[in-house]
């Protein structure tokens, strides 16, 4: 989710959503401005239970194409059925809004759950490969190091099978660090570009990060799973993780 007023009243956040997806569900929304940022919305699916949706967030500015989260993906073994041997048309999306994948030149992974890593590679001859091949892909080591199963540290699956953690680490995360494309950054923050920086946000994984965009007046930013839906401005304690 990005979230842009830090003033505006939750009320009113809740009402601007609610409205924004009754009676449709856009695919993609292009042309909102943040400073020197053009800002996109590709949304890959939404919940016909609740205002969630899985979504990737284009920022175009400074002469940078950057993704924020990649979503579910394609051909993806997994246990759980909205993750399993998806179909989709994510990158047709993406081209619908002038982006191919070589114009990528850097993918953020807000953190490492399986709905946000997705289209980090895709299937190339049998093998699993960075869709993204001019990208720096930004994660944070505290991510990386928690859910490589190397490390065999217990822990909490993002989607119910344990399973589905592993094979996404395994199908979606390393062939991009094998590939000589993951930054595993450290610390509390990390710069991309003016006006442009990663913060450590930890709780919902141990590597959770927030993308705090700050251009001319305009202040934004993207929160990945911290927050899923609107409706926690209202209820804070309310949460599906």
């Amino acid at each position: 989710m990005m979230y842009r007023h830090p003033q505006t009243h939750a009320r009113h956040v809740l009402d601007v959503y609610a409205r924004h997806y009754n009676g449709h569900r856009p695919h993609q929304a292009r042309g909102q401005r943040s400073g020197d940022f053009e800002i996109s919305r590709i949304t890959e699916w939404h919940g016909s239970f609740a205002p969630v949706s899985v979504q990737t967030w284009v920022l175009r500015g400074q002469g940078r194409t950057i993704l924020v989260d990649t979503g579910l993906g394609n051909d993806k073994p997994r246990v759980h059925g909205l993750l399993a041997n998806r179909d989709g048309d994510f990158l047709h999306r993406l081209a619908a809004i002038g982006v191919q994948p070589e114009d990528v030149d850097t993918v953020v992974n807000t953190h490492l759950h399986t709905d946000h890593v997705g289209w980090n590679t895709r299937l190339e001859n049998g093998e699993w490969a960075p869709t993204f091949p001019n990208a720096q892909y930004l994660m944070h080591k505290a991510d990386f190091d928690y859910w490589n199963p190397a490390n065999n540290i217990p822990r909490k699956s993002d989607f119910g099978d344990p399973a589905d953690s592993r094979a996404g680490f395994d199908d979606s995360v390393l062939p991009v660090h094998r590939a000589g494309q993951a930054l595993l950054w450290e610390g509390d923050e990390h710069s991309i570009a003016a006006g442009l920086s990663l913060q450590l946000a930890p709780g919902h994984t141990p590597g959770s990060t927030v993308l705090k965009l700050h251009s001319g007046t305009d202040r934004a930013f993207f929160v990945g799973d911290l927050i899923h839906t609107p409706l926690q401005f209202l209820t804070p304690a309310t949460t599906p993780a």
